[in-house]
């Protein structure tokens, strides 16, 4: 049962960033080339035996691109809240690349239990739960502002947790136990 709920949330993120994708493909294409020309200089170099080029070669190829456009987003604060920045569908495929696509279900699969446990705490509690996909989030409210922008430290969810004063990011399991 967790699995099919993971994979059809799995489904409905990839549905939903379609549209993302099919925007940003045409801005991208030209980015892509330069990249496969890149790739393919790599590849000569690593032919050429140069250790410096293949190192960081693999650097690159494991660290996730936040290269789909800009995309923000502006959310006013009205109370205790738990914000989940989320990986959209073009970064969820490159983190498939960089992990396998394995390991990155079995990841997945994990996360959506625990993420289920938190859901149903905060149902609880009465907090409101919301999602955000975008890069770039300015939250805001009277007497309280932040901007927080998505970097390589994210994952495919990244928690944040609104106490009525300040946002602060926070542990899934943190959370949890609360």
């Amino acid at each position: 049962m967790s699995r099919l709920l993971t994979l059809t949330f799995i489904i409905l993120i990839s549905a939903c960033g379609q549209q993302t994708e099919k925007k940003t493909q045409l801005k991208n294409d030209s980015v892509q080339k330069a990249s496969d020309s890149t790739a393919s200089k790599n590849i000569k170099a690593q032919k050429t035996g140069s250790e410096p080029n293949e190192t960081e070669t693999r650097k690159k190829d494991s660290e996730l691109k936040f290269t789909n456009g800009p995309s923000r987003e502006k959310i006013e604060l009205n109370g205790k809240t738990v914000f989940i920045i989320q990986l959209d569908s073009l970064e969820i495929e490159q983190l498939k690349r960089i992990d396998g696509e394995d390991n990155f279900y079995t990841a997945a699969d994990d996360l959506m239990w625990y993420n289920s446990m938190m859901l149903e705490k905060m149902d609880s509690f009465g907090i409101p739960v919301k999602y955000i996909d975008k890069d770039t989030v300015d939250f805001y409210s009277k007497d309280y502002s932040q901007t927080i922008v998505k970097d390589s430290t994210f994952s495919l969810y990244t928690y944040f947790f609104y106490d009525g004063e300040e946002i602060k990011k926070t542990e899934l399991f943190e959370l949890i136990e609360e």
